[in-house]
C-alpha cells in the first residue's frame, strides 16, 4: 500500500512538471518568447507611435503626414496580433509556419529600416536644416520638438536592439538544441509564473489579444483620419457650394468679391474712421475639406489695405484683354500713366479729394481658368480715406459693351438702399467731377461695376509695431549692455588667406512683446496689454552675428593695408534665409575693401528657423499668418536693439578688440550705421528703415532688388511655385489663393512700405539707395518700381529707362549729395525682352543674383555708406548689359 501511494505521488509530481513545462513553454520559453516581442510592441513602440502623430499633427495642422507612420504602428499592432500562439491548440502546418515567418522577418526588416535609418535620418534633416540654429546651438523655441523628436528616436533604437537580443538567444537556443543532442531536452526560461492567474496561457494570451485589438482598432481609427485628411487635401473633393445669404451682389464671381467693399465693414465709433472690418468666415474662400476660413485679426482692423490688390471680374474681360482689339482696356503697369483716362476702363477715385487714382489693372493669370481682375494702385493709398473702383465701357471680344452686373442693376432699381443712396449722392458725383469726360446721367449702361471701401487708418495700421518699436527702445534706453550681450562662439581666420579676421556669434536680451518666449514662442501672439502699455512681457534673447574685416583688424594693429572702420552695415537675409548669409563673398570683399564691420540678425517669423510655422500656416492653419506677423514685429524689435548695441557699446567690448587694440574709426568719428537688405531684406528692409527714421537708429539704407506690396510680388516670384504647391493643399483654386493673398496683405501692410509710406507720413526716414534689375523673374521690376513711387523716389540721368511716378534727378555734385531717396536700375537686355507682359512668372534667369555682384552697384554703395553721395553708375549706358551672366 505504502508502494502504490509512493507511485501516485511521484506520479503527480511528474504531472505538476510536465504541466509546467507547458506554461513555460508558452509563456516563458527564450524558443518562443512573443511574449517578450508582443510586450515591446504594446509598451515601447505603441506610444511611441502614438506620440510621434501627434507630434507631426502640431507641426503641421493636419493628419495626412502622419498617415505612413500610423500604417507602420498598424502593420506592427498586427504582426504582433498573430505571434500570438492560437488558443485551439492546433499545430500549424509546416507552410503555414514557414510564411508566418517570413512575414514577421519582412516585418522585422521593415522595422529596422525604418526605425534605425529612415526615421533618424529624417528627424537629423528636421533638426539640423530647421531647428539647428548658425551657432550651432539649437534653436530654443524648437527645444521641445527636439527633445521629443530625439526621444522618440531612441525608443525605436530600443525597439530593435531588445527584439535583436531577445531574437539572438532564441535562433542561439534553437541552434544549440538542434546540432547538440545534448540540449534536446533543454527548455530555457527567461519568465517563471508565480500564481495561478499567469500561470494560465489560455488566459495571458486572451489578456494580450484583447489588448492588441483595441490598439489596432485606436490604430486604424488613425489611419481613417489620415486617409480622409489627405483625400481632402489631394483628392478629388468637391467644392461645398457657396450660401449667398451674406455674399455682395454686385459680383456674383464669387461671394466676397468685389474686395475689398463697404459691404465688409461694420459702424464702429470708437475706430478712427468710424468702421470696423467684418468678414464672415462662411463667405470667405471655403478650404479643403468643406472647412472655413476664419478672418481672425483681420477683424479688428478700421478699414482696408493700403494697397492690396481691388479684386472683381466680370465675364469677358479675360478673352477681350487677349484679344486685344479695344481701343478702352485694362492698362497693366506699363501704361499706369493712361489709367486716369478715357482709355482705361477701370477708374480709381478717391472720392473725397474728387480725383483719379494711377493704378494699373490687369486679369490674373494665377488661375487662368478662372480669372480676376486685379487692380493695384501705383503707390499706397491714403490712410482713412473713402476710395471707390469704376468699370466703364468695358466691351468683349467683338466690341459690343458688356452689359453692367445683375447687382449693379438691382441696386439703382432698389428705392431705400443705403449703398444706392451713397452711390447717387456721393460716388457717382465725384467720379463725373474726376472724369469730365463720362456721365452717369447721360449713359448710365455704361457703368457696369462701381464698389468703394474705406482704407484703415494710420493708427489701426502702425499702432502695434510702432508701440514694439518705441517701447523696446525706451526700455533698452539706460542698459548697459556689457550686462546684456553675451558671446556664444568666436571664429578666428589668418588674413593671409581669409578677407574676414573674426565672427563672433552672440545673444542680446531684447524686450519681449510676445505672448510667450521659449519653447513653441515661434507662434505666439503679441500681447495686447504689454503692446498698449509699453511695458514687456519679458525679456527675451535674439542671437547675433558680427563679422570684422582683415582691414580692420589690421588698421587696430597699425599694420599695412589697414582700414579704419567706417561704417557698421547690418545685412537682411533674402527669403527664409538666415543670418549666415552675410557670409556671403561679395559682402566680405565690400567690407574688407572699405572698412565695414558686418552685423546680423534674423527677420524673426520670416526666416529658415520660422519655416514649420509658415508651412503649418499655408497647408493647415491660415489663421497661424497672424502669429507670422506679430514675430515679424518682435524681430523687427530685435533690430532695432541690435542697432542700439551697435551704436552704444559694441565696439567697447573685449571681443572687438585685437592684442588689447580697439578698432580704430574713420577720422575718429563714429561709423555710420547702415542696414542693407537683398531680396526679401530688400523687401522688409523698406519698411525696417522707414520705421527706423524716428529713432535715428539707421543712417541710411540699400535695397537691393526690393518690392513692395508682397502681393504684387508672390504671384509673379519664380520662388512662389513651390509655396503655391502648399496653399492649394489647403484651397480649392488658384482663384482662392488669390483671394487669401489679397487679404493677407491687410496685415502684411503694418511690416512693409505699402503700410509704412501710406499717406500721410508722418515719420522722416534715412537716406535710401535701391538698386534693381530689370528682367529679376523673383521679384520683379514692376514692384521695385512701385516701391520706389511710395518713397517718392528719383532716378538718375542715367538709368536705362523711364519710370512713371519717379522723377528724374542729377547725381551728386559739388554742392548737394543727390536725392534723398534713389532707384538704379540695371538692364539686361535679353531677359528684360522676354518678360511676359501679363501676370505670369517669367523663365528662370540670374538677374536677381547678378545685380548684387554687378561692379558698377557696389561702386555705388559703397560711395553711398562712405560719404552719403549718390554717384550715377548709369553715364554712357554703363548699365545696360547684353544678358545677365555673373
Amino acid at each position: 500500500h505504502e508502494d502504490e501511494q509512493d507511485e501516485i505521488e511521484l506520479r503527480n509530481v511528474n504531472n505538476e512538471d510536465e504541466q509546467d513545462e507547458k506554461v513555460q513553454g508558452s509563456l516563458g520559453r527564450w524558443e518562443d518568447p512573443w511574449i517578450l516581442l508582443v510586450t515591446i510592441t504594446l509598451v515601447l513602440m505603441t506610444p511611441s507611435f502614438f506620440f510621434g502623430v501627434i507630434l507631426l499633427y502640431q507641426l503641421t495642422g493636419r493628419m495626412h503626414p502622419s498617415l505612413f507612420i500610423s500604417l507602420h504602428q498598424t502593420l506592427a499592432l498586427w504582426i504582433a496580433y498573430y505571434r500570438i500562439p492560437q488558443q485551439d491548440n492546433k499545430t500549424p502546418t509546416s507552410g503555414t509556419r514557414t510564411c508566418f515567418r517570413f512575414l514577421v522577418f519582412c516585418a522585422s526588416g521593415l522595422d529596422f529600416v525604418l526605425l534605425v535609418l529612415v526615421y533618424p535620418f529624417l528627424i537629423h534633416l528636421l533638426i539640423e536644416y530647421l531647428w539647428t540654429d548658425e551657432d550651432g546651438t539649437t534653436i530654443i523655441e524648437w527645444s521641445r520638438f527636439i527633445h521629443q523628436f530625439h526621444t522618440l528616436k531612441y525608443i525605436g533604437w530600443g525597439v530593435v536592439l531588445f527584439r535583436c537580443l531577445i531574437g539572438g538567444a532564441a535562433v542561439g537556443i534553437r541552434i544549440a538544441k538542434r546540432y547538440n543532442p545534448a540540449y534536446g531536452v533543454w527548455r530555457p526560461t527567461f519568465w517563471l509564473p508565480c500564481n495561478s492567474t499567469t500561470r494560465d496561457p489560455v488566459l495571458v494570451q486572451s489578456h494580450y489579444r484583447r489588448i492588441l485589438t483595441w490598439s489596432i482598432r485606436a490604430s486604424l481609427f488613425l489611419n481613417f483620419v489620415g486617409f480622409l485628411s489627405a483625400w481632402s487635401h489631394f483628392g478629388p473633393w468637391p467644392m461645398p457650394l457657396q450660401h449667398y445669404k451674406d455674399c455682395d451682389p454686385l459680383d456674383p464671381t464669387e461671394c466676397v468679391l468685389p474686395f475689398p467693399s463697404f459691404h465688409h465693414v461694420v459702424n464702429d465709433e470708437t475706430t478712427a474712421t468710424g468702421w470696423r472690418v467684418n468678414l464672415k468666415g462662411h463667405i470667405l474662400p471655403p478650404l479643403r475639406g468643406g472647412l472655413q476660413l476664419h478672418p481672425g485679426f483681420l477683424n479688428e482692423l478700421d478699414g482696408f489695405s493700403t494697397m492690396a490688390p481691388l479684386l472683381f471680374y466680370i465675364d469677358g474681360l479675360k478673352e477681350a484683354h487677349e484679344q486685344g482689339a479695344n481701343i478702352v482696356q485694362l492698362r497693366g503697369p506699363e501704361q499706369i500713366e493712361l489709367s486716369v483716362t478715357r482709355e482705361s476702363i477701370t477708374l480709381l477715385l478717391d472720392v473725397e479729394a474728387q480725383e483719379l487714382v494711377y493704378h494699373s489693372a490687369e486679369i490674373d493669370y494665377l488661375d487662368p481658368i478662372r480669372p480676376l481682375v486685379m487692380v493695384f494702385p501705383s503707390r499706397p493709398l491714403k490712410h482713412n480715406t473713402h476710395y471707390a473702383l469704376a468699370v466703364i465701357n468695358a466691351a468683349d471680344t467683338e466690341g459690343h459693351r458688356l452689359s453692367p452686373t445683375d447687382g449693379m442693376q438691382q441696386i439703382f432699381h432698389s428705392s431705400n438702399s443705403a449703398q444706392r443712396t451713397r452711390f447717387r449722392e456721393v460716388v457717382i458725383p465725384a467720379l463725373e467731377t474726376a472724369a469730365p469726360w463720362w456721365s452717369f446721367a447721360k449713359d448710365p449702361q455704361s457703368l457696369q461695376l462701381l464698389f468703394d471701401f474705406p482704407t484703415i487708418s494710420e493708427n489701426s495700421q502702425l499702432g502695434p509695431i510702432r508701440g514694439v518699436r518705441d517701447a523696446a527702445i525706451a526700455h533698452i534706453q539706460k542698459w548697459d549692455w556689457s550686462d546684456h550681450a553675451r558671446v556664444i562662439k568666436v571664429e578666428e581666420y589668418d588674413c593671409d588667406v581669409d578677407l574676414i579676421a573674426r565672427t563672433i556669434h552672440g545673444e542680446l536680451d531684447v524686450p519681449w512683446f510676445l505672448d510667450s518666449f521659449g519653447a513653441g514662442g515661434r507662434s505666439a501672439f503679441l500681447d495686447r496689454d504689454a503692446v498698449e502699455s509699453g511695458t514687456p512681457v519679458t525679456i527675451g534673447q535674439a542671437k547675433f552675428i558680427v563679422r570684422v574685416p582683415c582691414s580692420v583688424k589690421k588698421a587696430a594693429l597699425g599694420q599695412n593695408g589697414g582700414k579704419p572702420l567706417r561704417a557698421i552695415m547690418e545685412f537682411g537675409h533674402g527669403l527664409f534665409g538666415n543670418r549666415g548669409e552675410v557670409k556671403e563673398g561679395f559682402l566680405s570683399r565690400m567690407a574688407h575693401d572699405n572698412g565695414y564691420i558686418l552685423t546680423a540678425m534674423d527677420w524673426r517669423g520670416m526666416s529658415s528657423y520660422d519655416l514649420p510655422v509658415v508651412i503649418k500656416t499655408l497647408i493647415g492653419t491660415p489663421r497661424l499668418f497672424q502669429a507670422v506677423r506679430d514675430n515679424l514685429i518682435q524681430g523687427y524689435a530685435n533690430k532695432f536693439a541690435l542697432q542700439h548695441f551697435s551704436q552704444n557699446g559694441m565696439l567697447e567690448m573685449r571681443w572687438l578688440e585685437f592684442e588689447g587694440s580697439r578698432l580704430p574709426s574713420f577720422e575718429s568719428r563714429p561709423p555710420v550705421s547702415v542696414f542693407y537688405g537683398i531680396s526679401q531684406g530688400g523687401i522688409l528692409g523698406a519698411g525696417y528703415t522707414s520705421l527706423s527714421g524716428a529713432t535715428g537708429l539707421i543712417h541710411r539704407g540699400i535695397l537691393g532688388s526690393p518690392g513692395s506690396p508682397f502681393a504684387l510680388v508672390l504671384s509673379r516670384s519664380l520662388d512662389f511655385s513651390s509655396y503655391d504647391v502648399l496653399l492649394l493643399m489647403n484651397f480649392y483654386t488658384n482663384r482662392h489663393v488669390r483671394i487669401l493673398l489679397g487679404l493677407v496683405q491687410m496685415g502684411w501692410d503694418s511690416t512693409e512700405a505699402s503700410g509704412v509710406l501710406a499717406l500721410p507720413v508722418s515719420e522722416p526716414i534715412p537716406r535710401i539707395l535701391i538698386q534693381a534689375g530689370l528682367g529679376d523673374p523673383v521679384v520683379p521690376t514692376i514692384a521695385a518700381e512701385a516701391l520706389a513711387r511710395a518713397f517718392d523716389a528719383s532716378i538718375l540721368p542715367g538709368n536705362p529707362r523711364t519710370i512713371f511716378g519717379v522723377p528724374t534727378l542729377q547725381a551728386a555734385n559739388e554742392t548737394w549729395d543727390g536725392p534723398h531717396v534713389t532707384l538704379t536700375e540695371l538692364l539686361y537686355e535679353k531677359e528684360f525682352n522676354s518678360l511676359p507682359l501679363d501676370d505670369v512668372v517669367a523663365a528662370p534667369n540670374s538677374v536677381h543674383y547678378c545685380v548684387r555682384l554687378d561692379n558698377k552697384l557696389i561702386k555705388q554703395i559703397a560711395e553711398f555708406v562712405n560719404s552719403g553721395r549718390v554717384i550715377d553708375p548709369c553715364v554712357e549706358g554703363q548699365c545696360r548689359r547684353s544678358s545677365a551672366i555673373c
